[in-house]
């Protein structure tokens, strides 16, 4: 490589990234400054790198700490922001009803596994099945009692079983955002829109500061494909967001279908990866690359060159196509109409028929 080239792809990196930072300062002002110098600082680090050939879609090594950033980002837009006069409500929960605390907690089992490797699922989902059950028996009032559904409402007037159902409702998301986190932007989009969603319901502050952190690490990692939100992001975000839609639903008239098409492409996603997976005579959990971001990317890289923008266009198509419609019905629908049920019946119709439609990409890989 010449000088000339050097200098050129020195040129290009240095716009690009002056131009993440004028995008970030104009979301999220000197937090979103400090957030996108935390990212590239994140990049250049040795720990916690991800092989481009893990999900058999990344073309580059990458960090796994991005959910570090987005909670960096999200601390200080909720603290710059205790200081303004906005119409949202600060958290002011005692110690161990806050769900941020139980959130972290599992977020630092994906920050040990991000950085250490080596944990294996049995231990993963021991340690975050205790996190959870901590905070469900410590909060009873945090199980709802009517989620939409007559048969599970009936059952949930029975303490033990809905709290038996809201531990396995809770490790199953859990597991379920960490599979479908594989493609620049899409989990990324689909927890944005769901902590949106949560704070369009509550007006409480720390979920609109998490859509924002989200929406500037959104940025850096569709544009760049070199920060992903890791196990820490999955984890802690996935915690925060099912355990904030059970305490919704147990405070609020919003059902549980609602949730469902907020967080329909992880949720649809698990299901048919675990059955495909059982039908294959697999381990429920193996890896694989054949999940529909597998499919979709592997078929638009048919039509474009770049890896990069192929990876980026799969994973926003998907959020924009689940979650995003999901969150432009909220201002129209509430909270808890029949229609959740129905789109979210039409969002497993579209998936199954992508699916079914798109090649299949099966590849040994590590997830």
């Amino acid at each position: 490589m010449n000088f000339t080239s050097v200098t050129s792809a020195t040129t290009n990196s240095l716009f690009k990234g002056l131009i993440l930072v004028v995008l970030c300062a104009v979301i999220a002002g000197i937090s979103g400054i400090l957030t996108v110098l935390l990212m590239f600082w994140l990049t250049r680090q040795k720990i916690a790198q991800d092989c481009h050939e893990k999900h058999g879609i990344s073309h580059q090594s990458a960090s796994r700490l991005g959910g570090v950033a987005v909670g960096f980002c999200a601390f200080c837009i909720y603290w710059v922001s205790g200081e303004m006069q906005l119409p949202l409500e600060r958290v002011e929960a005692t110690f161990f009803s806050n769900l941020t605390i139980y959130a972290l907690l599992i977020g630092a089992i994906g920050f040990c596994d991000d950085i250490y490797g080596h944990i294996s699922a049995k231990v993963r989902i021991l340690v975050t099945t205790l996190i959870f059950a901590a905070c469900l028996i410590i909060n009873p009032g945090y199980i709802p009692t009517d989620i939409g559904i007559p048969i599970i409402d009936t059952a949930l007037d029975i303490w033990p079983i809905a709290f038996v159902l809201c531990l396995v409702a809770c490790i199953g998301m859990l597991n379920a955002t960490n599979m479908a986190d594989g493609a620049n932007g899409l989990m990324p989009l689909v927890f944005m829109g769901t902590f949106y969603g949560c704070a369009l319901i509550t007006g409480e502050l720390i979920y609109f500061a998490l859509s924002i952190g989200l929406m500037v690490f959104s940025l850096f990692n569709v544009l760049s494909g070199r920060l992903f939100l890791g196990d820490v992001g999955s984890y802690g975000l996935g915690a925060m967001a099912v355990l904030g839609a059970i305490k919704i639903m147990s405070e609020t008239e919003a059902e549980v279908w609602l949730f469902l098409c907020l967080g329909a492409y992880p949720t649809i996603e698990f299901f048919v990866s675990v059955s495909r997976r059982k039908l294959a005579g697999r381990s429920l959990f193996s890896a694989d690359s054949d999940h529909m971001h597998n499919r979709l990317y592997a078929y638009i890289r048919r039509f474009l060159k770049s890896p990069l923008v192929a990876n980026s266009v799969s994973g926003l198509t998907i959020g924009l196509a689940s979650t995003g419609v999901s969150v432009l019905l909220l201002s129209q629908w509430d909270t808890n109409a029949n229609y959740w049920a129905l789109l979210f019946a039409a969002q497993i119709s579209v998936y199954l028929l992508a699916f079914y439609l798109l090649p299949s990409n099966e590849v040994a890989a590590s997830e």
